[in-house]
C-alpha cells in the first residue's frame, strides 16, 4: 500500500476545491486531493514509507511550518485500534524534551488519522550517513559522541514516562539547523495490533535495528531501544549497519547469534573506551547491557570530558557497600559521587568566572596573599561537581582589567562573575565577595566576611558553599566534607604556602626552585601539611618537562612528593595528576598513570592540567580523537591558557594535521605573545610542511630570547640545527651541534634531543644510540617517541622498534 499526494492542479492551487477531502486510491491507499486539510495548507510532499507519508504543511491558525503524518487505512479500520492509537498519541504529547520531535495536534480527515509535527528541515541522520557514505568520508568521533548522548537524553526521558520506541533507527532521527538531533516516530512501532513494519514474521521494528528479543517477537522495554541506540551508533561511526541479511529471518540470526565487525576494521581511531560503550549497547542479553538509557548517557558524557567511566546497574548496586566501608574506599566514593551522580555535569547557567582579588592592604608585598586567597576560592568551587569554573590561569590575565563584567562573561561563555577584594592587618582578614549576572549586571549575592586570620579557612569555606547555594547547586555529602576540610592549623606553613603558589604560577624554572624552597619551609612548620607536599610535586613535574635537569633530579622527587602528600590525604587531585604526570613521562607507566590522571580528573572536574595531562597521554600513545575530546575540555575550563593552547596544538601536531596545528599555535601566540616556547612545536609543524624559512625565523627567536636564570637553553638550539640539517644547510647544522656539546659540560642535555639533530643529519645509528641513551636515563621526552614524525625514517629499524617494546608503546 502506498500514500501520495496527486499533482496539484490549477483547480487545487485556485482552492476551488473542497477543504478536507481525502479519497482512496485504487491500491487502497489514499490521493489528498486538497490542498487544505482542516487548519493546514499542504505545501509539498517530504517523504513516504510503510508507516505512512508525510508533508510539509502550513498551520493557518499559529502561522508556523509543521509536518503533517498521515496513517495507512487499517489503523482507522477498527474502533479498538483507532482508541490505541489516540490513547498512544496523548502519551506521546505529553512528552517534552529537546531531543524529541514535539507532536502539536493529532486530528482527522475524511476518517484518515494524522498528526501535526515539529518541522525539521535539517534532515535524517540516515540522509547524512548516506551522503558520507557516497563521499566516502565519515562523522567526527566527537560528533557521534555527541548525537549519541542527545538521543540517550531523548530516550530516557520517554522511558521514564513509560514510553518505548521500538524502532529507533537513522530514519527516525532527524537533525535541526543547528545540528542537534530528534527523535521522532515515538510510539508508532508499539501499537498494538498494527500491520507489520517489516518483511513479515510477528516482530514489530526495522529489522537491522531490532533487538534479539524484538526479533523473537517477545514483549519489550525500554532496554531493547539501547540496543537499537547501540545500532545507531554504529551506523554513525562505520557509515555501515553492524548486522546484515537479505530478509527478516537472516537479520535476526545475525542480530542474535553473531558479532558486528569490529569497528577499527572500518576505522582505527574510535577510542577503545567509546568502543566499550558500543559493546556494552550491543549485548545480546538484555540483562547485561546498560540498564537505563541515561547511563549511556553518563557513559558518553565521562567520554566526553575524558573520564571515560560507565555507569552500569552492577556500579549502581555496589554504590552502598562502598559507603559502608568508605574509610577504605573513600575516592571510589569520590568518583561517584563526582562523575556518576545526575549533578556531574554543570548546568550552563552555573558557568562561573572569578575574578583575581583586589589586595587592598596597601602594601604591594601582600600581592600573593589577595592572589593565594582567590586561587583557593577557586579551589574550593571546583570541587562542586555541579559547577564550571573557568580556571585560574585565564581569570588572572583579567587582573587590573578596565573590561566590563558583561565583556568578560561574553568572551568567556560565564553566566556570572565573582569579584571580591582582601585586606589583611593586624591579624584580621576582611573578605568581601559579590556575585553578578554576567548579562543583565544583576547583583545575585555579596557578603563581607571579616574575622581572625586563623579563621581563613572556614572563610573559604563558607564562600564556596554560600556561592553554591545561590547558584541553586546542589552539593554532595562529600563535596560538602572536602569543602570544610582543613588541611593545616598553622597559619605560617599557610602563608609560605600561598608564597610557594604564587612562584609556581609563574612557571619559569628559577621561579620553581624559589616555589620549592618555599614548599619546604612550611613542611618544615608542618611535616603533615599534604597541599605543601602537592606543591612539591607539581613544582618538580613542571621543572622536568623543562629539561634543564636530569630526570632523577625532578621526576623521581615529584613522584616522592605526590606519594607523601596522598598518604596523607588521597583526596588531593593535584597530587595525583603529578604523580600521574612523572609516571607517564619518567616511568613509562602508562595504564598506572592513566588511572591517576583519571582520578585527578574525578576529584576535581574544573582542574585543567589534569585534563591537559591526561590528553598528552592519549596524544602520545595514538589515541588522538580521544585526546582531543579530553583536551576540548579543558579548553572551555581555561580558554585563554597558552600552556592548555599549546598543547591542543601538539595533538593535532603528532596527529600530521600541520596546518591546523599551525593555526593553533598562532592562536597561542595571538593570546599571550610572550608565551614564545610554542615556537619549538610551530617550527616543528612548518619544517614537516618543509616551510623551512617560517621554521628557522620562530626558532631563531628562540636560541636569542630563551634564558633561565641565566641558563641557555639546548633544545631551541638542537631544534633549530635539525631544521638547519633537514633544509641542507648543513654547515650551520653542525654549528648548532658543536655549541650544545660545549654546553654540556656545564648543564644537562637531553640525549632525546641530540637524536634529533643527528636524524637531522643523516646519521641513523648515531640517532639510535642517542635513543638508547635517553632510554637508559628516563628521558622525558622519550614519550614522543611513537608518535614524534621526526623519526619516521627509522621506524622500522629493529632498534627502534625494540624500544618502543620495552616502553610499552609496541608489542
Amino acid at each position: 500500500m502506498s500514500l501520495f499526494l496527486t499533482d496539484a492542479t490549477e483547480a487545487t492551487r485556485r482552492g476551488v476545491l473542497p477543504r478536507g477531502r481525502i479519497q482512496s486510491s485504487i491500491s487502497g491507499g489514499i490521493q489528498v486531493v486538497a490542498s487544505i486539510l482542516s487548519r493546514y495548507k499542504i505545501l509539498e510532499e517530504l517523504g513516504r514509507g510503510g508507516m505512512g507519508v508525510v508533508y510539509k504543511a502550513e498551520d493557518l491558525k499559529l502561522h508556523r511550518t509543521v509536518a503533517l503524518k498521515f496513517f495507512p487505512d487499517d489503523l482507522t479500520v477498527s474502533e479498538a485500534a483507532v482508541a490505541r492509537f489516540q490513547r498512544e498519541a496523548d502519551a506521546i504529547s505529553a512528552l517534552s524534551h529537546p531531543n524529541i520531535a514535539t507532536m502539536y495536534d493529532c486530528d482527522e480527515a475524511d476518517g484518515r488519522l494524522f498528526l501535526a509535527l515539529e518541522y525539521l528541515p535539517g534532515g535524517t541522520l540516515k540522509a547524512k550517513v548516506r551522503r558520507l557514505l557516497s563521499e566516502q568520508s565519515q562523522f567526527r568521533i566527537d560528533e557521534v559522541v555527541e548525537y549519541g548522548i542527545q538521543l540517550a537524553d531523548g530516550l530516557a526521558h520517554a522511558h521514564r514516562r513509560r514510553i518505548v520506541h521500538r524502532d529507533i533507527k537513522t530514519d527516525n532521527v532527524m537533525l535541526t539547523e543547528e545540528g542537534k538531533v530528534k527523535i521522532t516516530d515515538f510510539g508508532l512501532a508499539q501499537l498494538q495490533g498494527a500491520r507489520q513494519l517489516t518483511q513479515g514474521g510477528s516482530a514489530i521494528g526495522t529489522a537491522a535495528y531490532m533487538s534479539p528479543e524484538q526479533t523473537r517477537g517477545e514483549v519489550v522495554d525500554h532496554r531493547s531501544d539501547i540496543f537499537s541506540l547501540g545500532v545507531v551508533l554504529y551506523e554513525l561511526l562505520t557509515t555501515h549497519l553492524p548486522f546484515r541479511g537479505e530478509h527478516q529471518a537472516a537479520f535476526a540470526y545475525a542480530i542474535t547469534h553473531e558479532d558486528p565487525a569490529p569497528v577499527s576494521s572500518f576505522r582505527p581511531d574510535v577510542p577503545e573506551a567509546l568502543v566499550r560503550i558500543l559493546r556494552q549497547c550491543l549485548e545480546k542479553e538484555r540483562e547485561k547491557r546498560y540498564q537505563h538509557a541515561d547511563e549511556v548517557a553518563n557513559a558518553l558524557r565521562g567520554l566526553q570530558q575524558g573520564t571515560t567511566v560507565s555507569m552500569t546497574s552492577e556500579t549502581k548496586k555496589t554504590k552502598h557497600p562502598w559507603i559502608a566501608v568508605a574509610a577504605i574506599l573513600l575516592v571510589a566514593v569520590g568518583v561517584y559521587f563526582l562523575i556518576l551522580s545526575p549533578g556531574a555535569t554543570a548546568a550552563p547557567g552555573r558557568t562561573i568566572a572569578v575574578l583575581p582579588f583586589i589586595n587592598m592592604s596597601g602594601n604591594q608585598e601582600d600581592e600573593y596573599f589577595s592572589d593565594g586567597i582567590t586561587e583557593d576560592i577557586l579551589t574550593q568551587l571546583g570541587k562542586i561537581s555541579a559547577l564550571r569554573v573557568i580556571s585560574r590561569t585565564t581569570m588572572m590575565q583579567y587582573k587590573g582589567t578596565k573590561k566590563t563584567l558583561r565583556d568578560i562573561g561574553r568572551e568567556l561563555n560565564a553566566a556570572v562573575v565573582l569579584e571580591g577584594s582582601v585586606r589583611r592587618s593586624a591579624g584580621q582578614v576582611r573578605i568581601t565577595a559579590q556575585l553578578i549576572d554576567a548579562k543583565s549586571d544583576e547583583h545575585l549575592w555579596a557578603e563581607t566576611y571579616d574575622k581572625d586570620l586563623k579563621q581563613v579557612f572556614e572563610i573559604q569555606s563558607d564562600v564556596a558553599q554560600d556561592i553554591a547555594k545561590a547558584l541553586e547547586a546542589k552539593l554532595s555529602p562529600l563535596e560538602k566534607e572536602r569543602i570544610e576540610k582543613r588541611f593545616t592549623d598553622n597559619l605560617e606553613a599557610y602563608d609560605l604556602y600561598l608564597k610557594g603558589r604564587y612562584f609556581w604560577n609563574k612557571r619559569l624554572p628559577d621561579k620553581l626552585n624559589k616555589g620549592i624552597e618555599l614548599f619546604n619551609e612550611a613542611i618544615g612548620k608542618d611535616s603533615n601539611y599534604a597541599l605543601a607536599y602537592a606543591g612539591l610535586a607539581d613544582s618538580y613535574t613542571i621543572l622536568g618537562n623543562f629539561n634543564l635537569y636530569s630526570p632523577r633530579e625532578t621526576y623521581t622527587k615529584a613522584k616522592a612528593a605526590a606519594q607523601k602528600a596522598l598518604a596523607i590525604d588521597n583526596t588531593l587531585a593535584e597530587a595525583h595528576a603529578s604523580l600521574g604526570f612523572a609516571m607517564m613521562n619518567y616511568d613509562w607507566e602508562w595504564s598506572a598513570a592513566e588511572k591517576e590522571l583519571k582520578l585527578a580528573i574525578a576529584l576535581n572536574p574544573n582542574f585543567p592540567a589534569a585534563r591537559c595531562w591526561y590528553a598528552f597521554l592519549l596524544t602520545v600513545t595514538g589515541h588522538f580523537q580521544e585526546a582531543a575530546l579530553v583536551r576540548n575540555k579543558a579548553m572551555e575550563l581555561d580558554p585563554l591558557s597558552p600552556v592548555v593552547n599549546a598543547d591542543n596544538g601538539l595533538t593535532l601536531y603528532f596527529a600530521r594535521r600541520y596546518d591546523e596545528a599551525i593555526e593553533q599555535y598562532l592562536k597561542t601566540l595571538e593570546i599571550d605573545p610572550t608565551f614564545i616556547l610554542a615556537n619549538i612545536p610551530l617550527a616543528g609543524a612548518y619544517e614537516q610542511k618543509k616551510m623551512y624559512p617560517e621554521a628557522i625565523d620562530k626558532l631563531q627567536i628562540l636560541t636569542v630570547g630563551l634564558s633561565y636564570a641565566s641558563i641557555r637553553h639546548p633544545i631551541p638550539i638542537l631544534a633549530l640545527g635539525y631544521v638547519y640539517a633537514v633544509s641542507g644547510r648543513t654547515d650551520d647544522a653542525l654549528n648548532m651541534l658543536e655549541l650544545v656539546e660545549e654546553m654540556s659540560k656545564s648543564q644537562y642535555v637531553s640525549p632525546y634531543w641530540m637524536g634529533v639533530i643527528s636524524i637531522g643529519l643523516g646519521r641513523k645509528d648515531q640517532t639510535l644510540a642517542w635513543l638508547e641513551k635517553a632510554f637508559k636515563e628516563h628521558d622525558g621526552s622519550m614519550v614522543y617517541l611513537n608518535v614524534d614524525p621526526v623519526f619516521d625514517s627509522i621506524r622500522s629499524e629493529p632498534r627502534f622498534i625494540e624500544l618502543l617494546k620495552k616502553m610499552g608503546l609496541a608489542q
